[in-house]
């Protein structure tokens, strides 16, 4: 399995992809902490297009080059050009009207924040 896993906070990034290791320990990860990074990755590393499960931060630096705003502009990117993948969104919000509009306009496969997120339920 393929995964990427893209928010802002280093030492978080990290903690979620100690998880998936452990969890699915011959899978590949790509991390990323801006939306620029994971442009560029889908731009010029031909393995990119084969990512099965991408876990998103909607609070991502944006990268108004290329109109990508928040975690859900990055989901969509994604769906766009790998159809297949599993969009995972987390947020640390808990305010309705962002979890509206992360589930609205994201269609995610998956959703937690982060308040709720553990690394039993991370590895379903």
């Amino acid at each position: 399995m393929n995964f990427l896993l893209i928010d802002d906070h280093p030492f978080i990034l990290e903690g979620y992809a100690h998880v998936v290791d452990q969890n699915f320990p011959k899978s590949t990860i790509a991390k990323f902490t801006t939306a620029k990074c994971v442009v560029d990755y889908f731009e010029n590393v031909p393995e990119a297009k084969r990512t099965d499960i991408a876990l998103i931060d909607y609070n991502i630096p944006g990268y108004t080059e290329n109109k990508i705003k928040n975690g859900i502009d990055i989901a969509n990117a994604i769906r766009k050009v790998i159809p297949y993948c599993k969009i995972i969104m987390l947020t640390a919000h808990t305010e309705k009207i962002y979890i509206l509009d992360i589930i609205k306009n994201a269609k995610p496969d998956g959703f937690f924040t982060k308040g709720e997120l553990t690394p039993e339920n991370l590895q379903y």
